[in-house]
């Protein structure tokens, strides 16, 4: 029994790779997942079972954004013309572009701050006065250019440890944020969500609610690298709209497409706490929380799909 149970979940997840949850009740691929199939043999054959199924189009997940944070103090990183190119260097393969940003913050006075940023938006790299922040953004409306969470974990990583070696510094926090946008969710299935995250009140019962926001916060316990640390979970769960240009190819030309979109935005900010202020974070200290810091975000982000699609 439990070798069938960790097998069915495994077929759930492989199948919700290829974007056919559907599929999952097909004996014909369950017991070809048992007969241990290569996964080339059994993708064909998920495929070819997909393309004969003529149903609505499943719940699809679209990221808008990930990012990584590093609290440290950056007072000596100012926005000159003498810092931009040491910076530069560190990202001469990625293609980074020079600008500033300004950081206003309560109780300061605004701040222009250095920041390193590709051509199209994809990648920035954010001095903040007290943090390091790495950011991966939307560019495609397909999300082709996202990737996994994971991916974009291991990269900010390489860019992070990149920046401590050349400016070494320890943090006094580290926050991983991500954002995804549930898509192609049934009519039903949207209407009925805003009562699983909400309690209406009476008006809102009778009424068509056509936004709304859910948000919660959460303390737990983490071990980082040999530490007891407190994190904060936050979690944002809104019913989102509104419109997406997107450049699509017809008849051998390209142009601009406004597409409209509905759906659920999930947001998760994961972060230690914040009354430590003890600098004792170093890079592997970073990948060991953003490791565990996903594994969270992957549990939470799975329960709030399945409330939804239940």
């Amino acid at each position: 029994m439990e070798t069938n149970c960790r097998i069915s979940r495994e077929l759930e997840l492989f199948f919700w790779q290829h974007s056919s949850p559907e599929a999952v009740d097909c004996p014909i691929l369950y017991e070809a997942l048992l007969d241990r199939h290569f996964p080339d043999q059994l993708a064909d054959r998920l495929l070819g079972f997909a393309a004969k199924r003529k149903e609505a189009p499943k719940m699809g997940v679209l990221p808008l954004s990930f990012k990584l944070m590093f609290f440290t103090d950056l007072s000596d990183i100012k926005a000159t013309p003498e810092a931009f190119p040491p910076l530069l260097s560190l990202f001469s393969d990625v293609g980074l572009l020079p600008s500033t940003i300004q950081e206003v913050r309560r109780r300061t006075v605004p701040n222009l701050r250095p920041r390193l940023s590709s051509p199209n938006g994809e990648w920035q790299v954010i001095f903040g006065s007290d943090r390091i922040s790495i950011v991966k953004s939307l560019t495609d409306p397909t999300g082709s250019n996202m990737g996994t969470p994971q991916e974009f974990v291991a990269n900010a990583n390489g860019f992070l440890g990149r920046l401590l070696d050349r400016f070494p510094r320890k943090a006094t926090r580290l926050a991983l944020i991500t954002e995804e946008f549930l898509m192609d969710i049934p009519d039903q299935e949207l209407e009925a969500s805003y009562e699983l995250f909400l309690r209406p009140l009476s008006l809102h019962k009778k009424a068509l609610v056509s936004e709304w926001k859910a948000r919660s916060s959460a303390r737990v316990e983490l071990e980082i690298t040999g530490h007891q640390e407190t994190l904060n979970v936050i979690t944002d769960v809104s019913r989102a709209r509104g419109e997406l240009a997107a450049r699509v190819r017809s008849e051998g030309a390209e142009r601009d497409e406004v597409q409209g979109f509905d759906g659920i935005r999930v947001e998760f900010d994961i972060n230690t706490f914040q009354d430590r202020v003890d600098q004792r974070f170093d890079l592997e200290s970073m990948k060991d929380f953003s490791a565990k810091a996903l594994d969270l975000r992957a549990g939470l982000f799975e329960e709030v799909r399945n409330a939804i699609s239940t």
